[in-house]
């Protein structure tokens, strides 16, 4: 039997034996064309949560304990604005000098300005955060005393680090300024935490001028024999009250007088309704004028009056009424 009768007892009588030679996708098997390959499946990006990100740099042991004076090996601090410090102190009577240094690749190292930068007098373990502004940074130890043995001395390991602030210890630094710094108000010299401090100062000052409104005093007298005050200046200020003396005749009505200018013309005070402005009174009395007080505010010049326009009513031996005022 040749390979074509076979083909044919396998595959049906009309599917050409040429199907062998056919890509698989045209080869009919009764069962339809082969299906799409599936679509390669697309990762999704990762995202990425900057709050979490680690931005740290590679952990470098400087010093492992170190007993003499030397400078260790560069850091590269390009990507970085931090470098964290972690200093390990074995020994007896222990102490250096540690000092972060900068270099912007010319070689000359220099302690950088951070006062954090150095640390003098160092004998027990301190782990601390400095600011870095140039390439390279090194550290450096000095100064070295005490007694060391075999496997002691001081270990210096740091790491450098991403900040979006600078971290600063509490009070030591120059440039946020110490947290007992005077509030500087002025244009003097000062620093951040002064001037932060000033502000704050000048508006809480601000604040209780406004709103304090210190009461102040006047004080309107009534002649022996007379019903009507002399002038008194309000100054720009409410009368909101009033003390009468002990000596006030039987008046139980208090009246004003008002005028634009000190001098000037004084004339009975009435409200918008046509009724004279009163305040009712006894001796020996505090009294408020809150009822009173829109009518009287226009008017700086007033003089007050025993008894009413109409019903006037003399004191004897003359009384002084205090006029309790307010900004």
């Amino acid at each position: 039997m040749s390979w074509e009768e076979v083909f044919k007892q396998m595959f049906g009588p009309d599917q050409p034996a040429e199907a062998l030679t056919r890509p698989a996708t045209e080869v009919s098997l009764d069962h339809g064309p082969a299906p799409e390959p599936a679509p390669d499946r697309v990762r999704p990006e990762p995202v990425v949560n900057v709050a979490q990100a680690v931005l740290k740099g590679e952990v470098n042991r400087l010093f492992v304990n170190q007993q003499f004076n030397q400078s260790s090996d560069r850091v590269e601090m390009s990507q970085w604005n931090m470098l964290h410090v972690d200093v390990r102190v074995t020994g007896s009577s222990a102490s250096a000098t540690i000092t972060i240094q900068g270099d912007d690749g010319t070689g000359n190292y220099v302690a950088l300005p951070d006062p954090l930068a150095t640390k003098t007098a160092v004998g027990a373990n301190v782990s601390y955060d400095v600011v870095v502004g140039t390439r390279y940074a090194r550290v450096d130890i000095s100064s070295i005393s005490g007694s060391y043995t075999a496997g002691q001395g001081f270990t210096v390991i740091v790491t450098p680090f991403r900040s979006g602030a600078a971290s600063q210890a509490d009070g030591a630094n120059a440039v946020f300024g110490i947290t007992t710094g005077a509030a500087v108000v002025t244009d003097t010299a000062g620093t951040i935490q002064q001037y932060l401090r000033g502000i704050v100062k000048l508006i809480v000052d601000k604040i209780s001028v406004i709103s304090e409104r210190k009461a102040a005093t006047a004080t309107a007298t009534i002649a022996d024999g007379q019903s009507l005050s002399g002038e008194v200046d309000l100054g720009g200020h409410a009368l909101v009250g009033l003390v009468i003396p002990s000596g006030w005749q039987t008046a139980t009505s208090i009246t004003f007088q008002v005028a634009s200018a000190t001098g000037g013309t004084f004339v009975n005070l009435y409200d918008d309704a046509g009724n004279e402005v009163t305040v009712t009174v006894a001796a020996s009395r505090g009294v408020g004028c809150d009822a009173v007080a829109g009518a009287l505010a226009p008017w700086r010049f007033i003089k007050v009056r025993s008894g009413t326009s109409g019903s006037a009513v003399a004191q004897a031996g003359g009384d002084t009424i205090t006029l309790v005022l307010k900004a």
